[in-house]
Order: structure tokens, then C-alpha cells, then sequence
């Protein structure tokens, strides 16, 4: 069974203020656990499509900082959060 996610990425999305009570309680509720540390879950893989010349960017300037790619997209992810 999939579990409830509020997506915010299509054009006739759920938008926050339109979120029920509960929905706001359990993103605030998997926001802290993402913010507490301890992980609950190992990482779920996904699939993006993005421009290879980008990508190619992206990994150069974060192997400049001395960063993997995507853990650099991660904390990108959490910051924007």
C-alpha cells in the first residue's frame, strides 16, 4: 500500500493552504524525523530526468567542494525545505 504524500510538483497540486489538518501534521511530522537524525528508513531511489550538461556542472562544482554529487542534491533538498 502507498502511503499519503502531499506533492507539491504538478500543476493542479495540493498547495499547503489547501492541506487538511492532518496532511499539514504529517509532513510536520516527517519533516522532524528527517531533521532528528536518525533514519527510520533506508533511501528510497528515484528516477529524474535532467539536462546532461547541467548534471555535468553540477558534479564538477560539487567535486570542487569535495562533495558527492548527490549528497550535495540531498542537503540542497533539506535546506529548501
Amino acid at each position: 500500500m502507498r502511503s499519503k504524500t502531499l506533492q507539491l510538483h504538478q500543476p493542479k497540486e495540493l498547495r499547503i493552504t489547501q492541506a487538511t489538518p492532518e496532511q499539514i501534521l504529517e509532513f510536520l511530522e516527517a519533516f522532524r524525523l528527517l531533521q532528528s537524525g536518525k533514519k527510520k528508513q533506508p533511501g528510497k531511489l528515484i528516477s529524474i530526468k535532467i539536462d546532461p550538461e547541467l548534471l555535468h556542472a553540477f558534479k564538477l562544482k560539487a567535486g570542487q567542494q569535495g562533495i558527492p554529487y548527490q549528497t550535495k542534491i540531498k542537503e540542497l533538498m533539506r535546506n529548501w525545505l
